[in-house]
């Protein structure tokens, strides 16, 4: 979103509502007022609130569940030199799972090694001043699946009921 404003240091925002219907709420009585004590220079005409991520997709694995132990995941929706985070919770504020600058709207992170157990990912932005967007509502789960299947205690010859025999389709049952 960008927001164009005059060049004083005191801004007050209120938010009204307009429904699909056309319908207009009455102006909130809450605000949020911003504060910014050296805007008296020419350079800087507007303020520029940092977007969230708009997809996250996995792209290597390309599915779930999988045994792969790091992933490749593409995150979408990002601004051009713009450091992108990759997290495992939904508010953005457990440890930083990777991060990388995006060189155009959509970079590629690589996590780390993965232990076993389900993960869900969501991202943030965070612009060259130190603006950080909300954590993204996009979001990618991936199982991680490192358990070996049992092996199998049983084979039996089902039909033909023995052998050898000239029946050239088989039919085994495997238990275990």
């Amino acid at each position: 979103m960008r927001l164009h404003v005059s060049l004083r240091k005191n801004f007050l925002f209120f938010i009204l509502l307009i429904s699909n219907l056309s319908l207009i709420s009455g102006c909130s009585k809450k605000s949020l007022e911003i504060i910014y004590p050296n805007l008296f220079t020419d350079s800087l005409d507007e303020i520029i609130l940092v977007n969230s991520p708009s997809e996250i997709i996995l792209v290597n694995p390309a599915s779930s569940p999988g045994n792969d132990t790091t992933l490749e995941v593409q995150v979408k929706g990002v601004s051009s030199g713009y450091t992108v985070g990759l997290y495992s919770d939904a508010s953005c504020t457990a440890t930083e799972v990777q991060s990388g600058v995006a060189s155009g709207t959509t970079i590629s992170l690589i996590t780390s090694v993965l232990s076993e157990g389900s993960y869900t990912f969501y991202a943030k932005s965070t612009d060259t001043a130190s603006n950080s967007s909300t954590c993204s509502s996009a979001s990618v789960f991936y199982e991680l699946d490192l358990t070996d299947p049992p092996v199998p205690d049983g084979l039996s010859l089902i039909n033909p009921a023995s052998s050898p025999g000239n029946d050239t389709t088989l039919e085994v049952q495997i238990t275990g």
